[in-house]
């Protein structure tokens, strides 16, 4: 099972997957809920071997009967859905920690016990929960991506764009901690480039004056209303100070008329 889950890794992050998952085990086990097979499972959170986040995705499994017979099971996407098979609700709050693609400028340093990441990372969050009436109230549903550097991508798939189509005054609302560096956020979709096909549909800045503390930015993504279906959301950062933090980012929803 650890196998399958880097083989999905490996394909879903490509040659950078060394800086968004630089190692460790995932203790994974497949079930069938409603005639659907998962895959469970959990990846490293934080920057050491301590921390870890649970993680679910949907697999196939075909049995072969009789003699010489086998069982296929398929690769398990490494995503930000859970059971949300169709796709995530843009309109819904998502803590910024789903990030299914996080890489930064350079390849992880893995020192055991011990990471050292030149880009985004998950900010552990513990709490006790468990008679919690609603999973998803904020105070329960909380994961940040800290250490945004220069150069580093956040990314999710998917959400299911397809609510928002023909939406007006479509808007990403952020919600984030700036760190005193003058950046730009731009989100993708499909891509976090032109190059792999992405597509490019919005842009805000980042100013260094901001203070140092929660705050929101709305971001004007009206291109996103011709799209349809299931798509990857990325936010690429940039900045002239290459090392440096340039925010955290708590959790995003989308708003529209």
């Amino acid at each position: 099972m650890k196998h399958l889950i880097f083989a999905a890794c490996a394909a879903t992050a490509g040659a950078t997957v060394v800086t968004a998952c630089p190692g460790g085990n995932t203790h994974g086990s497949i079930c069938e809920i409603n005639g659907q097979w998962y895959v469970f499972y959990h990846r490293q959170s934080g920057a050491d071997e301590f921390s870890r986040q649970a993680m679910v995705a949907p697999i196939t499994v075909e049995v072969e009967e009789g003699p010489g017979g086998k069982v296929v099971i398929s690769e398990g996407e490494y995503n930000s859905e859970g059971f949300e098979l169709g796709g995530l609700d843009p309109f819904e709050r998502h803590a910024a920690g789903i990030a299914c693609h996080y890489t930064g400028p350079a390849p992880a340093i893995q020192t055991y016990p011990t990471v050292q990441y030149s880009g985004p990372w998950m900010k552990p969050f513990y709490a006790d929960c468990y008679d919690e009436s609603d999973p998803y109230a904020a105070k329960v549903n909380r994961s940040s991506v800290v250490h945004v550097t220069a150069g580093s991508v956040v990314g999710y798939k998917y959400f299911n764009f397809s609510k928002s189509r023909g939406r007006k005054n479509l808007k990403l609302v952020i919600n984030m901690i700036p760190q005193g560096v003058d950046a730009s956020l731009e989100v993708w979709v499909k891509s976090p480039n032109a190059a792999g096909g992405g597509l490019k549909v919005g842009e805000t800045a980042i100013s260094a004056s901001l203070p140092e503390r929660p705050c929101s930015t709305a971001i004007d993504v009206a291109p996103l209303a011709e799209l349809d279906g299931k798509a990857a959301l990325y936010f690429v950062f940039n900045s002239g100070l290459r090392e440096q933090s340039i925010c955290e980012i708590e959790e995003f929803r989308f708003t529209a008329e």
